[in-house]
């Protein structure tokens, strides 16, 4: 019997897109030129579960956009991505450009990274994030942070989960830790 690829189901097909924008987001957010251990999971399920890997990305000076994961062997490279609505490059920061870290436990930045999906002025911040040893380190300039500091303070207003609300809260003080100020928003 020939070999046959196996083929994604309808579901998966669809998520397929979103994950490489996310994958072209990161990658034109971050320094030019760099491999990142990005906080993008990895979009296999081996046997019905999550791969555990996190996909490393890096934008070559020919313009594509090489990733792999960190643990299986998905990978692929992204070319013409230049001006889609997924491309940072514009806003994108340079290494000396981060003053701010903030880390998180990889679930709540999961977490985060969806409940902001709708706000674009976010992007940088989420996009730019690494992974680590369990955690997800937000990387940022002090402007970004306040932006970001801005958008989950009006979210929080309208926000009717508990454990949102937690999490926001718990941002919005690290954020505040990080900028040295006593309140935000």
């Amino acid at each position: 019997m020939p070999y046959r690829k196996k083929k994604l189901s309808k579901s998966r097909q669809s998520h397929f897109p979103e994950f490489i924008n996310q994958i072209i987001s990161t990658a034109t957010s971050s320094p030019r030129g760099q491999a990142k251990l990005s906080a993008i999971r990895c979009f296999k399920k081996p046997g019905h579960d999550q791969c555990p890997g996190r996909i490393i990305v890096h934008e070559i000076d020919s313009g594509e956009i090489e990733w792999k994961c960190s643990s299986c062997k998905f990978a692929g490279s992204i070319n013409s991505w230049q001006g889609c609505w997924a491309d940072l490059s514009d806003i994108r920061l340079e290494e000396g450009e981060f003053h701010f870290e903030i880390v998180l436990p990889e679930l709540d930045y999961d977490i985060l990274n969806k409940y902001l999906v709708a706000e674009p002025e976010a992007d940088i911040v989420t996009y730019s994030a690494v992974y680590s040893d369990g955690n997800v380190i937000l990387k940022a300039s002090d402007i970004d942070l306040k932006v970001l500091a801005d958008i989950l303070t009006s979210k929080a207003k309208l926000e009717t989960k508990t454990r949102m609300r937690e999490l926001v809260s718990k941002v919005l003080r690290a954020i505040q830790v990080a900028l040295g100020e006593s309140s935000i928003g």
